[in-house]
């Protein structure tokens, strides 16, 4: 079964190009969706505390412009 987790498009002003914070926890526990409509979902019920908690994590950050579902995957 593949897992979704959220990702943040986020812009910089010293960057040509955006870069990306993912979002894989909350509150210490996994944060991960079996579909993409419960993943979309999250991001709309959660949108203003998924942005602050990006602007946090990348504070030399512009902006969070785009927040989407992605598919996790596992490194070796």
């Amino acid at each position: 079964m593949k897992e979704l987790i959220i990702i943040v498009i986020m812009s910089y002003p010293q960057h040509q190009y955006p870069d990306f914070v993912k979002i894989t926890q909350q509150d210490g526990r996994p944060l991960v969706f079996n579909n993409y409509e419960d993943c979309s979902d999250y991001i709309d019920r959660n949108f203003e505390k998924l942005e602050k908690f990006a602007k946090l994590a990348e504070p030399e950050a512009n902006d969070a412009y785009m927040m989407t579902c992605v598919e996790k995957r596992y490194h070796k």
